[in-house]
């Protein structure tokens, strides 16, 4: 069984962020951005296996320094079709948000 959906990079920072975020690590699952406060990327699609743990890659500029790293998250369920994910990136955390299942919180 597969999962998939969709997923899109919201700034809710107080400065511009240009990056990338891919899932699995996977080029093909990727959303690259160019954001100003409170903007929006394009979303994206993905697709996963019917593990419900899997991990989100970013790497992106924010007030003149890097942010580079990975989160794993426990975010949808097993079913079809479960999104959009919002990832969110603020002043001091990244957040990803799934539509029905709480979220997960990495500190930058």
């Amino acid at each position: 069984m597969t999962t998939k959906g969709s997923f899109y990079v919201k700034n809710n920072s107080s400065d511009k962020i240009t990056g990338y975020v891919r899932f699995k690590d996977s080029p093909e699952m990727e959303v690259r951005f160019d954001l100003n406060t409170g903007e929006q990327s394009e979303s994206a699609s993905f697709e996963s296996g019917a593990a419900t743990h899997d991990s989100w890659y970013y790497s992106f500029k924010k007030a003149g320094e890097t942010y580079t790293g990975d989160k794993s998250c426990a975010y949808y369920a097993k079913d079809e079709n479960k999104g959009p994910v919002a990832v969110e990136i603020f002043n001091d955390n990244l957040k990803i948000s799934p539509p029905l299942s709480g979220s997960c919180e990495k500190t930058l």
